[in-house]
């Protein structure tokens, strides 16, 4: 996967990354405790459903610094 212009390869890239994403989330310090978590928890699979919905939100091609937002994952995290 291509994000800005580094190209990401393995999982440890993608989790880091998505660590910096979530660490600028407009959202509560519990949820994002809660996406940290689930970034060492999920097998394979589904940490690469999490990362593509969490990246597929974020617009890669703003030249702005504004922090992320995205729509709440926790209800779908828990169940």
């Amino acid at each position: 996967m291509q994000f800005f212009w580094i190209k990401l390869e393995t999982r440890s890239e993608k989790a880091e990354i998505l660590k910096r994403v979530i660490a600028s989330l407009k959202v509560w310090p519990e949820e994002k405790d809660l996406y940290i978590l689930s970034i060492d928890i999920l097998n394979n699979t589904d940490f690469s459903i999490f990362f593509d919905r969490i990246m597929s939100q974020i617009n890669n091609h703003s030249n702005d610094t504004r922090e992320y937002s995205i729509e709440p994952l926790t209800s779908q995290i828990i169940i």
